[in-house]
């Protein structure tokens, strides 16, 4: 399969009163095409640090020292990192999106569902917005009979010229001007009608029910699950090429989270769309991802097929996550011992040999670096 984004050599860093935080280090890895990806780790090992570098929204004091992070664009790639803010708001949306983790935060209270996921429409299709707008005006005209209504036909006149002119440039000034004209703006009514039916066709396709009223809700009107959703179809509106999806079932309970979950998988089948599934949970990625990637304190320590990762553990910070997995039958826990480290002064070496039962001098004195031990299966770990 075709890659369709590459992650290489990724260096972050954030400049603090308490220090610099070595938030990732060196992190490579690759997503092909159609794919579920699973990245998993404890809390502050940089899944999400990583993610927000794909849309390039880290913002001070966090800084991306080193690296790149190259997705595809129809038949070249493009290196996020070095990118100008125009490129990056073309990408944002359109080549790549994500689903925040929590619903409530990534929505704006003061705007309606529709607002918020026709902002995403408007940002990456707004041609087919205009042309649709248009098309909508020349039948209005066509069926007005001659020599009747005649405000009525200057204004549909006057509404196609404007479309017009942002079908050739939708930087038009004159359009740009006439919107901020109260009794001129009238010709955005057309737009806002197209959007209504694109969103009502996205809350269709999120299995929300009765689309049409919570197409005109505020999210304080509706539930966690229906939120999610929302959100969901805000990420997936322009049909990305790469989705992230950073904990998208954290904040619901076990119910709506399966069906989250099943949205997603569905999603991902009508769409083929590649996705980087972030959890801390292994009992969803076993259920959803193809690929995983285990992260540890900035690191990636392994990255295998989901089967393999569970059949054959090799790094220790791996074995000890799937043993700390609670099981039934059984009152024994096993937790890892010991916190993940400050990564202001993170450890000397291989970041897990704190905590590692199987340390031994070269683990304190070289980090150890990311290579394929059989294929498909990477490792970082002075054992292999």
């Amino acid at each position: 399969m075709e890659k369709i984004a590459e992650v290489e050599n990724l260096v972050l860093r954030f400049y603090t009163y308490e220090g610099i935080v070595k938030a990732l280090e060196k992190v490579s890895f690759a997503m092909k095409e159609g794919e579920t990806l699973g990245i998993v780790g404890e809390t502050g090992s940089g899944k999400t640090a990583t993610a927000l570098t794909f849309l390039g929204i880290i913002l001070p004091p966090g800084k991306v020292e080193d690296g790149s992070i190259r997705i595809k664009s129809g038949d070249r790639y493009i290196d996020v990192i070095k990118a100008d803010k125009e490129t990056l708001r073309k990408i944002r949306g359109k080549l790549v999106s994500m689903i925040f983790q929590e619903p409530s935060q990534a929505l704006n209270p003061v705007y309606t569902v529709e607002e918020q996921v026709g902002e995403a429409l408007l940002a990456h299709i707004y041609k087919d917005i205009y042309s649709n707008a248009l098309k909508e005006i020349n039948e209005q005209l066509s069926q007005l009979e001659e020599n009747r209504n005649v405000m009525k036909r200057i204004r549909l006149i006057f509404d196609k010229m404007v479309y017009e002119r942002l079908n050739r440039n939708a930087d038009d000034k004159l359009a740009q001007f006439l919107s901020h004209i109260p009794i001129l703006k009238r010709y955005r009514r057309w737009m806002r009608k197209v959007i209504r039916r694109y969103v009502i066709e996205l809350l269709k396709q999120m299995d929300i029910p009765d689309p049409e009223r919570v197409a005109s809700s505020y999210p304080h009107e509706l539930s966690g699950g229906m939120r999610q959703r929302v959100v969901i179809a805000i990420a997936l509106a322009c049909r990305p090429v790469l989705l992230i999806a950073d904990e998208p079932t954290t904040a619901l309970d076990v119910t709506v989270e399966a069906q989250i979950l099943d949205l997603i998988r569905k999603l991902k089948k009508d769409y083929g769309t590649t996705i980087a599934f972030i959890t801390h949970d292994l009992g969803v990625i076993a259920e959803m991802a193809d690929r995983v990637v285990v992260m540890y304190a900035g690191n990636v320590v392994e990255i295998a097929d989901v089967k393999e990762i569970f059949r054959n553990p090799l790094h220790p910070y791996t074995k000890a996550l799937l043993k700390a997995i609670p099981k039934l039958g059984t009152k024994e826990l096993y937790p890892i011992e010991g916190t993940i480290p400050n990564l202001v002064n993170p450890p000397n070496g291989c970041r897990f040999h704190p905590r590692c039962p199987y340390v031994f001098e070269k683990c304190i004195a070289e980090v150890p670096q990311l290579r394929e031990v059989k294929e498909g299966h990477y490792v970082a770990c002075h054992l292999y």
